[in-house]
């Protein structure tokens, strides 16, 4: 609970409604700007929220094609963190996984969603964060969960997460609360994701690159309904 405190602070604000108007406290949620160093040269500063910030390194700097596995050091500073290769042994990342066709029902993805946003105080109390989870199609629960003022920065702490543990989950799927564009589908690719599932709105360019990488996309997942955009056939519906 106390990291969750962090990343809040209470600031006075106005507020109006059909009743008037009044000053009151309310919670923010914190955001950060981070500097990334690979090999001692900054490679990006990064405005997120400054929690989990392991993964997002490895994530941001996967997506990038500057390291391959996550055989790295990584130092955390108050605003930056640094990452270096060690010298151990290069470890082999699973990037070749496969979603087979009925792999998952409407009500998994719904009850999934439901849970993805239930799990994170940050946007209960805020409502001003972004939340993405690694759901684990066949054992049919999430593996990780994490949030972000960012959604490219949450999505690249989800790619971090699967970079550090790609033996642990067999058919990872990402679900996400944000707009998702192509360049999310690119590295969701990168990293063997098939399937990725959002409350909210996709644009043209990201069913294009779905259907080039022969990912599932799905958006406008709310309450037993969604809207499916491409590969419909890991979908079970029921005429399947």
């Amino acid at each position: 609970m106390c990291e969750v405190i962090k990343m809040m602070r209470k600031t006075e604000i106005l507020r109006i409604d059909e009743k008037g108007s009044k000053k009151m406290k309310d919670s923010v949620i914190e955001e950060k700007m981070i500097e990334i160093l690979f090999n001692e040269n900054t490679v990006g500063t990064i405005s997120c929220t400054p929690k989990e910030l392991k993964y997002l390194a490895v994530g941001y700097l996967y997506c990038k094609g500057l390291i391959s596995d996550a055989n790295v050091d990584v130092n955390i500073f108050t605003s930056k963190v640094k990452v270096k290769p060690n010298d151990s042994k290069k470890k082999a990342l699973n990037t070749k996984r496969k979603c087979n066709a009925n792999c998952v029902d409407i009500k998994t993805i719904s009850t999934s969603m439901e849970d993805l946003l239930s799990s994170s105080e940050i946007f209960l109390e805020t409502g001003g964060c972004h939340i993405a989870g690694i759901f684990d199609l066949k054992e049919r629960k999430y593996a990780y969960i994490c949030e972000d003022v960012s959604r490219h920065s949450a999505v690249e702490k989800c790619i971090g997460f699967l970079v550090s543990h790609s033996s642990k989950i067999e058919i990872p799927a990402l679900f996400f609360t944000g707009r998702v564009n192509f360049e999310i589908v690119q590295k969701c690719a990168k990293i063997g994701i098939q399937m990725i599932v959002t409350k909210a709105a996709v644009t043209a360019g990201a069913i294009e690159e779905s259907k080039k990488r022969c990912i599932t996309l799905i958006g406008f997942a709310r309450q037993d309904r969604a809207n499916v955009y491409s590969c419909f056939e890991r979908i079970k519906t029921s005429k399947s």
